[in-house]
């Protein structure tokens, strides 16, 4: 079967084939739909183990299994890091998190706390309707942050 057939047959291959190469080794296309399918397991796992699919509190929502923010239903587009702190945040809602915390789960060395407070401020600018009045991501003082948790 050609390589050709493979991907007319086959939208997650399809989507995880760089089209600039017409020329793809058949090894490659069986890894590649590997990983596919491990993604796959990885989102259904999420849902399955208790995770809400879709993360809702106030106008915020977070779609954990497709990387979605809306706030008030407009998108959010976050940078890696900030998608980052808010998943972690999301996961642990209405727990305070320390900066010792965050700084483990975003960066895989020491860090200094100046950089999470760089991408919290971030992150409030854009989901917040008043960054410099919090509803969602709240400060702990001198402890960490905690995202308000839904009702």
């Amino acid at each position: 079967m050609a390589t050709r057939d493979l991907l007319h047959d086959n939208p997650v291959l399809r989507r995880s084939i760089d089209v600039r190469n017409p020329y793809v080794d058949p090894i490659n296309l069986v890894q590649i739909e590997l990983l596919a399918r491990m993604r796959a397991a990885l989102r259904h796992q999420l849902q399955v183990h208790g995770e809400r699919p879709v993360f809702r509190v106030g106008d915020l929502s977070v779609d954990l299994v497709r990387r979605i923010v809306k706030v008030a239903d407009k998108d959010v587009k976050l940078s890696p890091k900030e998608y980052e702190l808010l998943r972690v945040l999301v996961q642990h809602a209405g727990k305070v998190l320390t900066h010792r915390f965050l700084l483990g789960e975003l960066w895989d060395e020491l860090t200094d706390a100046q950089y999470l407070r760089v991408y919290v401020r971030q992150l409030r600018q854009k989901i917040e309707a008043d960054p410099e009045r919090p509803h969602f991501v709240l400060t702990e003082t001198g402890i960490g942050y905690r995202l308000r948790a839904p009702e």
